[in-house]
C-alpha cells in the first residue's frame, strides 16, 4: 500500500507544484527487542518538517488484524489513523529500542541488545 500511495503522490506532483514527503519510522520487532532500518510508511503533502523531534510512538492496525508498533523522531502531523496515546505496551520497549540505538540484524540478533543485567536487581 505504500508503495501505490508513493507512486500516486510522485505522479501528482509531476503535475502541479504541491510538495511531497515521506514520514518515516522505524518498526519495532518484539520479539527481538530491537527497531528496524528505518521506512517510509506514509507520504504526506508539504514541506519536509524534519527528523529532529523527540521519540514518539504510532501505533497502526496490520493486515493480520494485530497492530504493528513504530517509534518515529519526524516532526510534524502523524499519518492519518496512527495512534500517538502511547498506551500499546509495546511502545515503551519500542522507545527504549531506539533510544539506545538497538537495531534489528539480519539473520537475529541486534546491535545493541538489551543487557540482562540491567533489569538484574541490584545486590
Amino acid at each position: 500500500m505504500i508503495r501505490w500511495a508513493l507512486f500516486a503522490a510522485l505522479a501528482g506532483s509531476a503535475c502541479d507544484s504541491t510538495s511531497y514527503y515521506l514520514y518515516t519510522a522505524h518498526q519495532y520487532e518484539p520479539a527481538l527487542g530491537c527497531v528496524d532500518d528505518l521506512s517510509a510508511i506514509d507520504v504526506d503533502i508539504g514541506d519536509d518538517p524534519g527528523a529532529t523531534c523527540g521519540a514518539k510512538c504510532l501505533t497502526a492496525p496490520d493486515d493480520d488484524g494485530g497492530v504493528t508498533v513504530f517509534a518515529s523522531t519526524m516532526c510534524g502531523p502523524t499519518p492519518v489513523g496512527a495512534d500517538t496515546s502511547g498506551v500499546n505496551p509495546d511502545c515503551a520497549p519500542a522507545l527504549a529500542a531506539l533510544a539506545r540505538s538497538d537495531f534489528c540484524l539480519d539473520g537475529g540478533g541486534s546491535s545493541n541488545p538489551l543487557d540482562a543485567s540491567d533489569d538484574a536487581p541490584a545486590d
